[in-house]
């Protein structure tokens, strides 16, 4: 299947968000997309459905397949100061091949969405920065003004109705989750 007929294949029709939070809890601000995921079950169980992983494998594609849209939050290695990033994962610009194996990234998870199960979500991917990686469970300044900021920002992006353009807020140079 190319990417034109993948792009092709629409978002489910339900609005049901999915959150999916990863990082490494273990690691101080690594965890800082598990934060928002939990903050954000915690604020929403009724209308957003979260997971909560320490890191995106292969069988997260078929929850991803049964939801319109999908918002993933994950940490990205940033400078004191730093801000959330948005960016919408676009199905056009995934790869030929999704890389399989243990772990993954989210447009890794749309391709095999689409592959596998015939549906992918619209989906962002909200970074939240961090500045602290060793061992520990403090957060840094920076990782706690972020998780502030993210959970407004996925709860902004869950419950928009407009267009994808109007949906994405593009802050810096573009996160990466490889």
């Amino acid at each position: 299947m190319r990417n034109a007929e993948i792009d092709q294949r629409p978002a489910l029709a339900g609005t049901k968000t999915l959150v999916i939070g990863w990082g490494n809890d273990l690691l101080r601000d690594d965890g800082a997309g598990r934060r928002v995921a939990r903050q954000i079950a915690a604020r929403h169980p009724a209308e957003i459905d979260v997971l909560d992983v320490h890191q995106l494998t292969p069988e997260l594609a078929l929850p991803l397949s049964q939801f319109g849209r999908a918002i993933f939050v994950d940490a990205y290695a940033a400078r004191e100061g730093d801000t959330v990033r948005t960016r919408k994962v676009d199905a056009a610009r995934l790869p030929d091949r999704p890389a399989i194996g243990h772990t993954g990234r989210p447009d890794d998870l749309l391709r095999m969405a689409a592959l596998l199960y015939g549906a992918h979500p619209e989906a962002w991917l909200v970074a939240v920065p961090a500045c602290a990686f060793e061992p520990g469970d403090a957060l840094s300044r920076t990782a706690r003004a972020g998780i502030r900021s993210a959970i407004v920002e996925v709860e902004r992006l869950a419950r928009s109705r407009g267009r994808a353009e109007d949906q994405t807020q593009e802050k810096g140079e573009e996160y990466d989750a490889s």
